[in-house]
């Protein structure tokens, strides 16, 4: 079994590395080399459309979009190239056979392997969700359900004669697996105000950190 499962998101992408003809991947590799350091996929796909006229924009894109993450995953698993481009043949082999059949096993791993080896797919982008997927749970989203909720005397039957406003705080976010999961907290009026002094707070010191990094002449991500 393979150690290392590939996105399936990721496979149209590796495929297409292997189907370049020699001459197309070989502008690939010398684009790649040449490349400086680049924010995202579309600045480095840019950067070296005019030395791939082999390669149409559409899978250029494509087999950036597969192997810059792919590079991170690399370096994060502290395997050589070689080992790292074995284990991605034998994932997409394992799991989309139908896809791979037609390909020479041998050429795929020696050019993801080149790959591996070029430090411009390493984007900044990359960088920082890597940062941010670090911490055990990443914010996805957050809704705030409010209730007016009536306060029953002992005797149930009679009508309440007070009324009390709850505010219920769902926040979604995804695990240290990617799977999303949502939780809950009953809020009062009170609660509202804390939570919203605590956020305007919260912008208010990225606002100066902003600042900071302008005259450090820093470039936020």
């Amino acid at each position: 079994m393979a150690s290392l499962k590939v996105p399936e998101r990721y496979i149209e992408g590796i495929v297409k590395v292997a189907q370049l003809s020699e001459e197309g991947f070989d502008e690939f590799l010398r684009a790649l080399k040449k490349a400086p350091e680049f924010r995202d996929v579309a600045e480095l796909s840019a950067w070296i459309a005019d030395e791939t006229p082999k390669i149409s924009s559409s899978d250029r894109i494509k087999i950036l979009k597969a192997i810059t993450p792919m590079f991170r995953v690399q370096r994060a698993a502290d395997v050589s190239p070689s080992t790292f481009a074995a284990d991605i043949w034998s994932s997409i082999s394992e799991d989309v056979p139908d896809r791979v059949n037609s390909l020479d096993d041998r050429l795929l791993i020696s050019r993801i392997k080149q790959l591996m080896e070029l430090g411009s797919l390493d984007l900044i982008n990359m960088k920082i969700m890597e940062l941010k997927s670090e911490l055990e749970r990443g914010f996805c989203k957050v809704r705030i359900l409010t209730d007016l909720r009536p306060v029953f005397k002992g005797n149930i039957e009679e009508m309440p004669s007070t009324m009390v406003i709850l505010h219920t705080l769902q926040i979604g976010y995804h695990d240290g697996m990617g799977d999303h999961k949502e939780f809950y907290v009953t809020l009062d009026e009170s609660d509202i105000e804390a939570l919203s002094e605590a956020l305007d707070r919260a912008s208010k010191k990225a606002g100066t950190l902003k600042r900071l990094a302008e005259k450090s002449e820093f470039t936020l991500g």
